[in-house]
């Protein structure tokens, strides 16, 4: 349960490895997906560390017109651009400090 993971890691700095089985919906006692890493005593600046956690679904948009036609599906953009799902998640890992860079500007 998320209040437990939240508590636990609030007392230790460390999460405890449980893995919840019961899926459910978002609105249903709210699943969390927890990550934490240990970056020991920071001296100096380091390297950053980079997640990459995407939601993927398609189609991503049901669009409908006045005309009373049956709604047409929409893919996102980038389906157009890459290959599959895991070269844009891949692409995206790969351009990870040119991200963190365009935020400094």
């Amino acid at each position: 349960m998320a209040i437990y993971s939240r508590l636990f890691f609030a007392a230790n700095g460390t999460l405890d490895d449980q893995v919840e089985t019961n899926f459910r919906g978002i609105n249903d006692s709210y699943p969390i997906f927890a990550i934490a890493r240990d970056l020991g005593s920071i001296q100096a600046t380091q390297a950053p560390v980079v997640w990459t956690i995407g939601f993927i679904t398609d189609p991503a948009i049901s669009y409908a017109d006045l005309s009373g036609a049956p709604p047409t599906e929409r893919s996102l953009y980038y389906k157009s651009q890459y290959t599959d799902d895991a070269s844009l998640v891949r692409s995206g890992i790969s351009y990870g400090g040119g991200v963190i860079a365009k935020t400094k500007t």
